[in-house]
């Protein structure tokens, strides 16, 4: 079961990418109460968080966790060293990795063997947007910006 203030962000940005809106920053929702609302009351704010250093997506992996992703570099392969560490002899050892360039990650291909694809298309180097579905070796794994 999600967390509410996980499902309205969800929400907020499947609402901003279907009428076209570019984010600044993440979507974050919290709640707070206050002794000065009255019974039913609601009072919404919205703040532009200049920190962009935390993480601004996740990657969705196979098993339901989640890895954050911020201006760290993501390294996706057989080693144990990897960030995402995938036990499939069709990975190489250092398969992929995401960084973040400017405002945006982008997913390199390292030269493997099998290839890296998203949304079922061969890839070296791809800008990630929302809901790609990354496939290395027999692994898939959902890019969600936050």
């Amino acid at each position: 079961m999600k967390k509410p203030s996980r499902e309205l962000a969800t929400t907020a940005r499947q609402h901003a990418r279907e009428e076209g809106y570019g984010l600044v920053s993440r979507v974050e929702v919290r709640f707070r109460t206050s002794p000065k609302m009255k019974p039913g009351g609601l009072n919404v704010q919205g703040v532009i968080d200049q920190d962009i250093s935390g993480p601004t997506a996740e990657l969705l992996l196979e098993d339901g966790s989640r890895l954050p992703i911020g201006i760290d570099t993501v390294e996706i392969g057989r080693t144990p060293e990897s960030a995402v560490t995938l036990s499939d002899p069709r990975v190489s050892r250092q398969h992929a990795r995401i960084v973040r360039r400017n405002d945006v990650h982008v997913l390199e291909d390292l030269g493997s063997t099998n290839g890296t694809t998203v949304n079922g298309t061969l890839v070296r180097s791809h800008i990630l947007s929302d809901h790609d579905r990354i496939t290395i070796g027999s692994t898939t794994m959902i890019y969600e910006s936050l």
